[in-house]
């Protein structure tokens, strides 16, 4: 028998609708519910999906009914249904139900996936509000599979990944496409990147999370939680500190004096405690600890500039004692 009269046979034979609603020509289109198909198997469920104006409930399209092993599964069955759009839109919706876990009957009752009037996908609701929205976890497997000595992504070209999402329009148009890999990163680290696609050979890559938590901005493996490779611009940066330098102003703490620190600048080209331009450009400064050691030489400084000012003081208070009793001469 022909494998189209067959699949037409079998959805007749599950079907409820009359012998004179269905035709099987010898050959050209098949009809389930129809006389006159309009493909090459077209299948047609008659009741209105609004009778009276109140949307009706959802006609079953096409049922695949598998029966489950004795004593080990339940019946497995999957059933595509037609149901109206919604109570106050003009389209149509399409429903994907399997068996659930305990469902014993051939009639599936877990709702599968949804593909809305409006062109919206939904997985897991009935009533989707984005071209893709999953009610629930979304996981991405596998693994890049040219990756160069590095962990670096190969050219696009060669990039093998079934943990790839691509976000854009068509790498042929340019501009515009990124990508996003999942479970990618440099030996045991793992974790996931963006990259930016720049022409059919090119890909930058934006930001990279390793399994251990590490974020990096332009930098392919970041050596701490947030490395950023370019220029930050906020509003507000807030360091915490421990062991702030007010310990200078307490009784008891020895200020340098100043010949000891003019003897230091002369021999290293920097303040105590500061590091020097090379090791500075080499391995770059920690915020917060360079704060506390240029706090601990202000205050340091303003003690002397305290000192100085007492001593400045004290001197021309001698001044003018001295002037007071020294005799004055007069003129000739």
């Amino acid at each position: 028998m022909n494998f189209k009269y067959l699949i037409a046979f079998a959805l007749l034979c599950g079907s409820n609708l009359a012998d004179a609603q269905n035709t099987f020509p010898a050959n050209g289109a098949v009809g389930v519910g129809t006389t006159d198909p309009e493909a090459p198997l077209h299948v047609f469920v008659g009741p209105d999906s609004r009778p009276n104006g109140v949307v009706a409930a959802s006609q079953s399209a096409l049922r695949l009914t598998r029966y489950g092993t004795p004593n080990y599964s339940y019946n497995e069955s999957a059933e595509f249904k037609i149901t109206h759009g919604g109570p106050s839109v003009w389209g149509s919706r399409l429903d994907l139900y399997i068996n659930g876990a305990n469902n014993q009957s051939n009639i599936p009752d877990q709702h599968a996936m949804t593909w809305q009037y409006n062109g919206n996908v939904g997985i897991g609701t009935v009533e989707p509000s984005a071209t893709l929205d999953v009610q629930g976890t979304t996981k991405l497997g596998g693994h890049i599979a040219n990756l160069d000595a590095y962990g670096n992504p190969v050219a696009y070209q060669n990039l093998a990944s079934t943990g790839k999402m691509l976000i854009g329009h068509n790498r042929t148009g340019g501009g515009g496409e990124s990508d996003f890999v999942a479970n990618e990163g440099y030996g045991s680290h793992g974790g996931f990147a963006f990259y930016s696609f720049n022409n059919a050979s090119q890909e930058k890559q934006l930001l990279r999370i390793l399994g251990n938590g590490n974020i990096g901005i332009g930098i392919n493996f970041p050596t701490d939680k947030l490395s950023v490779n370019g220029n930050i611009r906020a509003k507000e940066i807030k360091v915490e500190a421990s062991n702030w330098p007010d310990y200078v102003f307490e009784a008891g703490y020895q200020v340098g004096t100043l010949e000891a620190l003019e003897s230091y600048i002369k021999a290293n080209k920097h303040l105590p405690g500061i590091p020097n331009a090379k090791e500075a450009e080499n391995n770059g400064v920690d915020l917060g600890d360079l704060v506390k050691k240029l706090l601990k030489n202000q205050e340091e400084l303003t003690l002397h500039v305290v000192a100085q000012e007492k001593k400045i003081k004290a001197l021309e208070k001698q001044l003018i004692e001295k002037q007071k009793t020294t005799p004055k001469t007069k003129r000739k």
